[in-house]
């Protein structure tokens, strides 16, 4: 038999549990429409000074020289050439593999489109996991789309993840980048065929390293292996650049004999990134 006392105590207990588990979910929905409410307010005093910013960046070009200028316009005729015949070579794959899929009757693979956006904000106290971007809902963003940003590798021009998109509003979008432990993208190693997920990273002397986890066990890594997305959810393509297996001790370990993690070095720049390209699939 409870006595009054120990049921009013529990009663009491009760009582604060439930308001503790209110609050918290309140918090939780007020700050998610707070920020979209003021995401789609603050975009023109965020948006304005950053084209200004571009503006004047253009304007700049006129004091440069006539023959550095003539010397970047061949640089880029020359890259555009060469993304023309291989997107050229590209379109002509795709068509044969629609035709084979016709063919085959197989079910129509993911569409994809691309949104290319302008950073206009970032926290200096978070400045390697999160950042806004310029488009949001209006433009067809949503939750969980995956951010790339483009890279010169070896004279070739890849994609490579950033991160992903985490809230949105009308005008505006959040990425979480992959060094942001609630980013994460599913992975392989080409190489030997291990796959992933990645967990967060780490900046060192002014780079910055992912952690690759549930790697299996017995494959055998090395460092300088490429590291690509792979492709096992629908909202992100396969074969986007990730990065390479740095080349830092203790890169790659074992844990608890249960499956192999490592040291990712990111092919994106976060301290140099500008403009992005959002990938939404459908």
């Amino acid at each position: 038999m409870v006595s009054p006392g120990k049921r009013n105590i529990l009663n009491v207990l009760c009582a604060l549990v439930l308001i503790l588990f209110l609050g918290v979910t309140f918090i939780q929905s007020a700050r998610r429409a707070v920020q979209r409410i003021t995401g789609d307010f603050f975009f023109p005093f965020l948006h304005y000074p950053v084209k200004g910013q571009r503006e004047l960046s253009n304007k700049a070009l006129l004091l440069e020289s006539r023959k550095s200028l003539a010397g970047a316009l061949e640089q880029t005729e020359k890259l555009n050439l060469r993304l023309a015949a291989e997107l050229s070579a590209y379109s002509s794959l795709g068509e044969e593999n629609a035709e084979l899929r016709r063919l085959l009757q197989l079910k129509k693979r993911v569409e994809f489109e691309f949104h290319f956006a302008e950073i206009i904000l970032r926290d200096p106290t978070a400045w390697k996991e999160r950042f806004t971007i310029d488009k949001g809902g209006d433009a067809g963003i949503r939750s969980g789309d995956v951010v790339v940003s483009g890279i010169v590798h070896e004279d070739i021009v890849e994609l490579a993840v950033v991160g992903r998109i985490s809230a949105v509003t009308r005008h505006t979008a959040e990425v979480n980048t992959l060094m942001n432990s609630s980013c994460r993208v599913s992975i392989s190693i080409p190489d030997n065929n291990g796959r992933g997920i990645l967990n967060g990273g780490f900046g060192s002397d002014g780079d910055f390293f992912v952690r690759g986890i549930y790697l299996p066990r017995d494959f055998d890594y090395r460092p300088g292996m490429r590291v690509l997305t792979s492709g096992l959810s629908r909202t992100t393509p396969a074969g986007l650049y990730v990065g390479k297996i740095a080349e830092r001790s203790g890169s790659i370990r074992n844990y608890k004999n249960l499956y192999k993690e490592v040291d990712i070095e990111l092919g994106a720049d976060l301290n140099q990134i500008r403009f992005v390209m959002v990938i939404s699939g459908d």
